[in-house]
């Protein structure tokens, strides 16, 4: 098969591996530098976590997750993972706990759960309300993604030793993707050149409503970085990662290293924009943040992150990505903030689609959460 590959992020990167190893001829094209800096998969790191609340599905389906990527690691000859445990803050008169806890047995996975009290001993630099209660569950941690996309892109692209490169892929960077006809797997690039291929997969990320404007809601999403770090909200230091998905004021801290920095958002609060001109983050938005950082993070923030930016993000109405397919086309889109974590996964399941070995309705089942996989995904494994 000759596929056209539109979008180099983790999606169309480990879609266009897996394919290349499975022996297609693959042509994987972005708009910007490959990986793409802009891209919502580009960042210092990306989190993986067993619980998810009321969303059973993901949960059960984060074991074949860990499974892919530690199958991308012997690809690659390297790990990009760091375990840090995961420590998940949620309100006593609230059922994501509880329903995560459900998940967390049912998979066999360990964990603790801790009161506000509890809670508050062992991690005394960090503030917790008499109404709440945490789940810590040890495995679970940090996917460094940048990383990842480089390496990715170094394995697929050319000049590389030939015990680690792969030949079948083309990689056309700083393309910008005009037009898709889908119906005859063509792509025009730049508003002249054209390509046909035998399929095209769209991977595009944030910029998925460019092609598809009613699927999917680009969404910004703002952040803070610190590189001078004390020492305990540092990953040698057992720091875990933390979350709050409360609907009020929820929020998230990412432990950094000398490799990288602590990172802390805003979990609920987005706007809609664009990626290519919303990147910007207001004083008042920065004051915002770091205001609900420290009524949460008593110890080790500064009075100013060292960096501050928004990531974009495509979003489904519903929150749960989706796989659809028109003519020669396939599209992979609607991320909702959480599926860098499912990027391994994705890719091989992709794969499957392509080449007949998954039904339509098979994968849009798995990657929606709504059943899991019944054998390997992988052809390379």
């Amino acid at each position: 098969m000759r596929l056209g590959i539109v979008g180099a992020g983790i999606f169309g990167l480990t879609t266009a591996l897996e394919m290349s190893l499975r022996g297609h001829e693959v042509t994987l094209f972005d708009q910007g530098d490959v990986p793409n800096r802009l891209s919502s998969s580009y960042d210092y790191h990306r989190l993986i976590r067993h619980p998810y609340g009321p969303k059973k599905g993901y949960a059960s389906l984060i074991p074949f997750a860990f499974e892919a990527w530690d199958r991308l690691w012997k690809q690659l000859n390297t790990s990009f993972y760091i375990e840090t445990g995961c420590l998940a803050i949620g309100r006593l008169d609230h059922d994501w706990i509880p329903s995560s806890i459900g998940s967390l047995k049912e998979a066999g996975v360990p964990f603790e759960r801790l009161s506000s009290g509890e809670a508050s001993n062992r991690f005394d630099w960090l503030t917790f309300e008499e109404n709440e209660e945490c789940l810590f569950t040890p495995e679970g941690g940090i996917l460094q993604s940048g990383p990842i996309l480089e390496a990715l892109a170094a394995y697929l692209g050319p000049g590389q030793d030939s015990k680690h490169s792969v030949t079948k892929c083309k990689i056309i960077a700083n393309c910008l993707i005009t037009e898709i006809n889908a119906e005859r797997a063509e792509i025009t690039a730049n508003n002249e050149a054209k390509y046909i291929f035998d399929h095209v997969l769209l991977t595009t990320g944030a910029w998925h409503n460019t092609f598809y404007p009613e699927e999917i809601v680009a969404y910004k999403q703002k952040f803070g970085l610190q590189f001078d770090l004390d020492a305990h909200i540092r990953v040698e230091n057992d720091c875990p990662m933390i979350l709050d998905l409360a609907e009020d004021g929820g929020f998230y801290f990412i432990p950094g290293s000398s490799a990288f920095p602590a990172k802390y958002g805003d979990h609920v609060v987005r706007s809609a924009g664009h990626p290519d001109v919303d990147r910007t983050i207001s004083e008042k938005e920065k004051s915002e943040l770091l205001a609900l950082m420290k009524s949460r993070v008593r110890m080790g923030l500064t009075d100013q992150a060292d960096q501050y930016g928004v990531c974009f993000y495509s979003c489904t109405e519903d929150q749960r990505p989706n796989v659809l397919q028109t003519g020669h086309s396939t599209r992979l889109f609607g991320g909702s903030g959480h599926s860098f974590k499912w990027g391994a996964l994705f890719g091989e399941l992709i794969a499957d689609l392509l080449t007949t070995e998954r039904s339509l309705a098979d994968v849009q089942e798995i990657v929606r959460g709504m059943s899991l996989p019944t054998r390997s995904t992988s052809g390379t494994s």
